[in-house]
């Protein structure tokens, strides 16, 4: 009883007075102690007497902010810790994060709901994102881009205000559709929306945080109808003429930032992480797209803005279904008209294995010189048809 009175009191340590809060048992859980103590800074029983009420009201502030969660996962663990099915639950959240009974609030309808139901605080959008990129990491062979996760955060802000995952409803969620298609996004975009926030909610009902993922049961389909092509021989011919870069392009199979950032060893470009001050600027899009790419003898380090290519592309042909990107089409196009080996094109390009698993094939195992077989029939071609188009033109 002694030990738990108010007032200074010194230790065994020597004269000074300090000042003492018993944390109450059902909060030194939630808290991490069992007493807050600070110095008074006096061994003078009648000033400590004097600096006691204030110091003690510090304490008492200090105490009520360790009992407020930082998060909804925080306040779950409160919840966890404070939780006793003998007190009534209304006097336990009054406890943890007060209760306006005329007018609660959403955390204080939470730990309410969660005391007198013996249910846990379900969670929210941001807990779910952080479990989604925590599975992502563990079960992917490596971790998830930053754009990734930039993108997912930037649908879970859209889907926030219709409710938490545990509230959304079938009805909520078409209502989420509706209004995105208002705002002007395109079809394939709200799909891509839909598609990311199924994921994410997956990985609740695996972690048993749902019981169903409500995305799975809204049939929200897109025709897939893409227009874009490959460039025409006559296309091609011009490309060689006014744009080298194109040329480039479509003589190695690239990916347009995989141009702008490959390095060159030898005869080959590496396209592999590229690392700036600490920081990567860089990932090629898949694992297998960590390569190594025959260099034609034209190439050299050229414009590597990608709008002034983009624009440049459009000035020579008018059509816009023909991209940058269909230059990477073209050389697959041109690689079966050169009758190339399929399976070496695949490696050029930093596709997948077309068949099986992709364990069944390693990637990079063809030695340079067979990579550079295969795409000179491709170079070859090239040179035949816009050359043959040139004669007929003179």
């Amino acid at each position: 009883m002694g030990r738990n009175r108010k007032g200074p009191y010194k230790t065994s340590k020597g004269p000074t007075y300090y000042c003492r809060l018993i944390v109450p048992p059902r909060l030194r859980e939630v808290v991490g102690k069992t007493c807050l103590t600070r110095s008074l800074k006096t061994t003078n029983y009648n000033v400590a007497l004097t600096r006691y009420g204030p110091t003690y009201l510090q304490l008492e502030r200090e105490l009520e902010a360790l009992m407020k969660p930082k998060g909804l996962s925080d306040l779950r663990d409160h919840v966890e810790a404070i939780r006793d099915p003998e007190e009534n639950p209304a006097f336990l959240t009054e406890l943890l994060v007060g209760l306006d009974e005329a007018n609660p609030t959403q955390k204080q309808k939470l730990v309410y709901e969660a005391l007198s139901t013996g249910k846990t605080i379900p969670v929210d959008w941001e807990e779910a994102m952080q479990l989604w990129i925590k599975q992502k990491n563990r079960t992917n062979s490596r971790p998830l881009a930053a754009g990734s996760i930039k993108h997912a955060r930037s649908q879970i802000k859209k889907i926030q205000p219709y409710g938490s995952p545990h509230q959304l409803t079938k009805q909520l969620i078409w209502d989420f559709i509706e209004d995105e298609e208002e705002l002007g996004k395109q079809p394939n975009t709200v799909a891509s929306y839909l598609k990311n926030l199924s994921a994410i909610t997956e990985v609740l009902v695996q972690l048993d945080h749902l019981e169903v993922n409500l995305f799975k049961s809204i049939s929200y389909s897109v025709k897939k109808k893409s227009d874009r092509r490959s460039f025409t021989d006559d296309e091609l011919c011009l490309i060689k003429q006014k744009h080298p870069e194109a040329l480039l392009l479509t003589m190695m199979g690239l990916r347009i930032q995989e141009l702008e950032y490959g390095v060159v060893d030898k005869d080959m470009l590496v396209i592999n992480e590229v690392w700036k001050n600490g920081k990567l600027i860089f990932r090629p899009k898949t694992l297998s797209s960590y390569r190594r790419v025959p260099l034609p003898k034209v190439y050299k380090r050229l414009d590597r803005n990608q709008r002034t290519l983009r624009k440049r592309l459009r000035d020579l042909i008018s059509d816009t279904n023909v991209v940058l990107h269909s230059a990477r089409h073209t050389f697959i196009e041109l690689s079966r008209r050169a009758g190339c080996d399929a399976r070496i094109i695949d490696e050029v390009c930093g596709h997948g294995s077309s068949s099986g698993s992709s364990s069944n094939r390693s990637y990079c195992e063809f030695p340079d010189a067979v990579l550079l077989r295969e795409t000179q029939k491709v170079w070859d071609l090239i040179d035949d048809i816009t050359g043959a188009l040139n004669q007929q033109e003179q």
